[in-house]
């Protein structure tokens, strides 16, 4: 992470554990492939380096293309949504917050704010390959307009969500900004049905020669803690990655 440092719970997480929780998800969504796509294995993925495991599974998606993606992750998403829906009832409004802090040198809060709008945002080839590399558990992210339709494998769920996160919209988000944080990413995110499950606000600010980022997602109360903190380290990967191509 080239100086980075994450942290989750007051805990530092190292290097060689998002790593390890990477490759052991790159493995398991390698796997998930094959058997959504009619993949056969042509080569062991498990003596691959993290790079390569990176690279090969996201030009798989990119080979794929975004329809037969979807096509092909629909029964899951059918089952993800069905129990999205009965979490979101049996929270009553409520919502659990999904933290994870992170520092970075050798860029700005601006930067890094510019810096994931457009990736997140801006419908480009290498954007799509950027966001694809960034967690294995990244199937589909397209733009339109405000708005990223996302599907991927969350908090380590056995299915894979869509949903649609609109960003600048905060209607549907119970946590406030906090003040001290000069820059923020914020959005609602819905089913495609319009429920609206969560959201994301990611706040930056500048401390100390680094940028100090607050990452947080929010999900409905009564989604199980272990889906919670296994999105803290998705968090940490997907966001490793695409802090070390902003400042690149």
């Amino acid at each position: 992470m080239n100086g980075m440092k994450a942290r989750v719970n007051g805990a530092q997480l190292s290097l060689e554990q998002i790593q390890a929780w990477e490759r052991m998800r790159a493995l398991a969504v390698h796997r998930r492939l094959r058997k959504r796509l009619g993949m056969h294995a042509s080569a062991d993925p498990a003596t691959w380096s993290i790079q390569r495991l990176r690279n090969e599974i996201a030009q798989t998606k990119l080979d794929a293309g975004r329809q037969t993606l979807r096509a092909a992750f629909q029964p899951e998403i059918r089952v993800s949504g069905a129990i999205t829906r009965l979490l979101v009832l049996a929270s009553r409004g409520r919502r659990k917050q999904c933290v994870t802090e992170m520092t970075i040198p050798g860029c700005t809060a601006q930067s890094i704010f510019d810096g994931l709008n457009d990736l997140m945002l801006r419908d480009a080839a290498d954007n799509d390959a950027v966001n694809l590399a960034a967690c294995p558990d990244h199937y589909l992210l397209e733009p339109n307009g405000d708005t990223l339709e996302v599907i991927e494998t969350t908090g380590g769920s056995p299915f894979a969500a869509q949903f649609f996160l609109r960003y600048g919209d905060e209607t549907g988000l119970i946590a406030a900004a906090d003040p001290s944080f000069s820059h923020q990413s914020f959005g609602t995110a819905r089913l495609k049905d319009g429920t609206a499950i969560g959201g994301v606000r990611h706040q930056f600010r500048d401390a100390n020669g680094e940028v100090h980022a607050r990452l947080m997602v929010e999900f409905p109360y009564a989604t199980p803690t272990f889906m919670i903190r296994q999105h803290q380290i998705h968090l940490a990967c997907e966001f490793s990655n695409w802090f070390e191509r902003i400042r690149s």
